[in-house]
């Protein structure tokens, strides 16, 4: 699974991603839309990153991935009793327990590619929420990734332990509405000197808000608003990359 090599370094290259910021943005948007929330389901949560700001701002947080190593650091990471993480597949995992609001953040829907793994997901979001529950998740935006067509980047970090150098990739087929993100990665170990190489396709689908009406209907879901990503502006047809959708479920 690319999510368990992933994990090693996952933390270190998204150093400067302000998850606080993004977590009081999502916190905002569901005292709009839904005020006497107080649990979430955080589906996709990796190490748990955005779960452990969403127990700071006072949320029972439970956190699912598919990556046991993802859900190992989550575990190692996690300080807070109102966060808890399992491991399991957001397209079939059954908690037996119903949230306030389920998250899916960081592109999580995005890598569900076929037609059948959004149904899944849409599924799982409206199994876990009562009447009136919210769904919110963010995705690689139509409009925007067609107008600012994807280029290859590299991208640099490194820590007291290592080093990360990661070549991003992509190719585009527009067919299939997918861009397939090829990683090349190499991880030097600062002490020895010694390298590791891994290669990593990342494959994601970017959406129309017109798939995510008809997706959600079909679980019973109703779109309430639709945004940018860390903006409260209406969506429309902007021409962003990243795109946030809030759900009701009816």
């Amino acid at each position: 699974m690319i999510f368990d090599a992933y994990a090693a370094y996952y933390d270190l290259l998204y150093t400067n991603k302000d998850y606080a910021a993004e977590a009081r943005y999502i916190h905002d948007l569901i005292k709009l839309h839904a005020p006497t929330a107080s649990s979430i389901l955080d589906m996709g949560c990796g190490t748990g990153k955005h779960a452990r700001q969403f127990a700071e701002l006072g949320y029972q947080v439970t956190g699912v991935d598919q990556s046991a190593s993802m859900i190992a650091l989550a575990h190692q990471m996690n300080r807070s009793a109102a966060a808890k993480f399992e491991c399991g597949d957001i397209r079939s995992i059954r908690l037996r327990q119903k949230f306030d609001v389920v998250l899916s953040l960081f592109h999580v829907m995005s890598y569900q590619v076929l037609d059948n793994d959004l149904q899944e997901a849409f599924a799982t979001a409206s199994t876990h929420l009562e009447e009136g529950g919210i769904c919110m998740f963010d995705c690689w935006y139509a409009p925007g990734v067609l107008a600012d067509a994807p280029t290859v980047v590299t991208k640099r970090m490194s820590n007291e332990e290592i080093s990360v150098e990661r070549i991003a990739t992509p190719a585009h087929n527009p067919e299939h509405r997918t861009i397939n993100v090829h990683f090349d990665v190499r991880v030097t170990e600062n002490a020895t000197g010694l390298t590791h190489e891994l290669q990593e396709d990342h494959l994601m689908r970017y959406l129309y808000t017109q798939e995510v009406l008809e997706f959600g209907t079909i679980s019973g879901f109703k779109l309430i608003a639709a945004h940018p990503w860390m903006s409260h502006e209406t969506l429309a047809k902007k021409a962003c990359w990243y795109a946030l959708f809030v759900l009701q479920k009816q």
